[in-house]
C-alpha cells in the first residue's frame, strides 16, 4: 500500500467516524471539538530519526554469482556490518514504502517490529572506503524519504480536522430535520381507541 492511499484510507475512517456521532452530540456539542477529537483518533505519526548505531562487522555467506557461461550463484563466505537507525513513526515509513520504495534500492529495509531502519553492507571482500559510501548514501536516502513523507504527514494532519468539521457539520443538518420530522410525528388516533386504555 502506498503513503497516499493510506493517507486516503484514514481520512475515510475518520470521516466515517463523523457519520457516526449521535444527533444528540450534534446538537447540543460545539462541533469543532468534536472533530478536533475525532481528528486526533486519526492523526497519522509524523516520522523521526533517533540514534544511529553501527554493529560490529562479522561472517555472513553470500551468493556470488558464477563465472560467465556458469551463472547459478555459488555461497560464499563474506563480511556484514549493518547500521541501524532507530525511528519513531516507522509504521508511517513502512507505509511510504508502496511509493516509490526509494529506500528499499538504498539497500534500506523497514523493520517494524525494532522500530528501526537497517542498511546492511556485505562483500566477500570488504572495504571500508565503500561500506562508508554505501552506509553515507544511505543516510542521505533516509533523509530524503522522512523529509518528504513528513512534509506529506503534516499536509493530512493539517486538513484533517477541516474536512471531518465540514463532514459534521453536513450531519448537524440531517439531524437537525430528523428532530423537526420526529416532533411532527404522532401516533394515530386509533391507537387510543384499541390499546391505548381499556
Amino acid at each position: 500500500m502506498s503513503l497516499s492511499s493510506a493517507l486516503a484510507s484514514a481520512l475515510y475512517k475518520a470521516l466515517r467516524d463523523a457519520d457516526t456521532v449521535v444527533d444528540d452530540i450534534l446538537l447540543s456539542r460545539d462541533l469543532k471539538s468534536v472533530a478536533g477529537g475525532i481528528a486526533q483518533r486519526h492523526q497519522v505519526e509524523p516520522v523521526r530519526l533517533h540514534r544511529v548505531v553501527m554493529d560490529n562487522p562479522h561472517p555472513t555467506k553470500m551468493a556470488v554469482p558464477g563465472d560467465p557461461g556458469k551463472e547459478d550463484p555459488a555461497v560464499h563466505p563474506g563480511t556484514a556490518v549493518e547500521l541501524f537507525v532507530t525511528v519513531d513513526g516507522v509504521a508511517t515509513l513502512a507505509m511510504a514504502g508502496g511509493d516509490d520504495d526509494e529506500l528499499s534500492r538504498a539497500g534500506v529495509t523497514v523493520d517494524t517490529e525494532g522500530q528501526r531502519l537497517v542498511a546492511r553492507y556485505a562483500s566477500e571482500h570488504p572495504l571500508a572506503e565503500v561500506a562508508n559510501r554505501f552506509f553515507a548514501e544511505a543516510m542521505r536516502v533516509i533523509e530524503q524519504t522522512v523529509e518528504s513523507v513528513n512534509q506529506r504527514v503534516s499536509e493530512y494532519n493539517e486538513a484533517l480536522e477541516p474536512a471531518v468539521l465540514k463532514e459534521l457539520e453536513g450531519c448537524r443538518e440531517h439531524a437537525a430535520e430528523r428532530k423537526t420530522f420526529a416532533a411532527g410525528l404522532k401516533l394515530p388516533d386509533s391507537y387510543e381507541r384499541w390499546w391505548g386504555r381499556p
